[in-house]
C-alpha cells in the first residue's frame, strides 16, 4: 500500500469520525464540496492544460474518456428502464460511474507504477477528457435531471458561472504561467483536493445494508471498473493498434473508481446523494483490486 492510498484511508476514517462528533454541523460536507469546487478544481485547469502538448497519439487518450461516458448513456438508460429506476438513479450514474477518478488516484496510481513519461500521457484522459466532461456535459445533465425540463439559457447560465467551467475557459483561451507564490498554492490547492474529496464523503459516509440499492451498486462499479476498461482496450486496439505505454496508460487510467468530484456534483443537484456517496466510497477500494488485474492483464 503507497502513500495516496494511506492518506486516503484516513482522510475518509477522520470525516467519518468528525461526521459522529456532536460539535460537527450537519452540513459540513457542503462546504467542503464548496471549497473544493470553488479553489482546488479551477486551480487543475489553469495549471495543467496550457501545458499540454497535442498531437495524434494523445487524441486517441482523450477519446476513451469521452467513449466510456456516452456509451455509459445507453447502457445505463437500458437498465433504468429493466429495473424501473428513477431518473435521480439513472443520472446519477450515468455521471458518476462514466467518469473515473482519474485526477485524485488515478494519476497518482498511473505515476508509481509506470513512470513519468506515463504520468504525462494520463494527463490527457484526465484534463481534456474527464475534467472536461464533468465541467460540461456531466453537469447539464445533472442541471436537466434536478430541474426536470431542458432550458438552453438555464444551462448556459449555470455552465458559465460554474467556477471549474470558467477556470477550464480561462486556461484554453487566456492561457496563464502561474509563478512564484501563486504557482505554490494551486499546487497545494490540486494536492489536497483527493483528501478533501474523501474526508467529505466521510462526512455523508452512513452504510445502511437495508437501505443501500445494491442493484444498481453493483452495476454501475461493473461498467465502472471491468466493462468500461474493456470498452476502451477493444478501441485501442482497433482504432490505435500499438501494445505500448500509450496503450497501457489509456486502458489503467480508465479503470479508475468512480470520480468523486462527479459524486459531489450529482449530490449538489440531489440526484441520488446516498447511491453516488456508496459508488466512490466503496468503489475506491475495489477498484484497487480491480486495478492489479488490469495490470496484469496488460503487462
Amino acid at each position: 500500500m503507497d502513500i495516496i492510498h494511506i492518506i486516503a484511508i484516513i482522510a475518509f476514517i477522520f470525516g467519518f469520525v468528525v461526521k459522529k462528533s456532536k460539535k460537527c454541523p450537519a452540513k459540513l460536507y457542503l462546504f467542503v464540496n464548496q471549497f473544493i469546487i470553488l479553489f482546488c478544481l479551477p486551480s487543475i485547469s489553469l495549471l495543467k492544460i496550457p501545458s499540454l502538448e497535442f498531437n495524434g497519439q494523445m487524441i486517441h487518450l482523450v477519446i476513451t474518456a469521452w467513449l466510456i461516458f456516452f456509451a455509459g448513456i445507453p447502457f445505463f438508460y437500458l437498465l433504468s428502464k429493466i429495473f424501473k429506476w428513477k431518473k435521480e438513479t439513472l443520472v446519477c450514474l450515468i455521471v458518476v460511474c462514466g467518469l473515473g477518478n482519474t485526477a485524485f488516484i488515478g494519476l497518482p496510481i498511473i505515476g508509481s507504477l509506470f513512470g513519468e513519461e506515463a504520468l504525462t500521457y494520463a494527463v490527457f484522459i484526465d484534463q481534456p477528457g474527464s475534467f472536461l466532461i464533468i465541467s460540461t456535459v456531466g453537469t447539464a445533465l445533472c442541471i436537466i435531471a434536478a430541474s426536470g425540463k431542458i432550458s438552453i439559457p438555464q444551462i448556459l447560465f449555470k455552465l458559465i458561472t460554474f467556477p471549474p467551467f470558467i477556470a477550464f475557459l480561462f486556461a484554453v483561451f487566456v492561457p496563464i504561467h502561474p509563478s512564484g507564490y501563486l504557482k505554490e498554492i494551486m499546487l497545494f490547492l490540486i494536492k489536497i483536493i483527493g483528501p478533501l474529496a474523501l474526508f467529505s464523503l466521510g462526512l455523508q459516509f452512513s452504510l445502511n445494508l437495508k437501505e443501500t440499492e445494491w442493484l444498481p451498486l453493483t452495476l454501475g462499479l461493473i461498467y465502472r471498473l471491468l466493462l468500461g476498461p474493456f470498452i476502451v482496450m477493444i478501441y485501442l486496439k482497433l482504432f490505435y493498434g500499438k501494445s505500448d505505454l500509450i496503450n497501457t496508460v489509456g486502458i489503467m487510467e480508465n479503470a479508475m473508481a468512480p470520480m468523486m468530484t462527479a459524486a459531489i456534483i450529482s449530490a449538489k443537484y440531489n440526484l441520488n446523494p446516498k447511491l453516488g456517496n456508496a459508488l466512490v466510497t466503496i468503489g475506491v477500494p475495489i477498484s484497487f483490486l480491480t486495478i492489479l488485474l488490469w495490470k496484469l492483464i496488460l503487462v
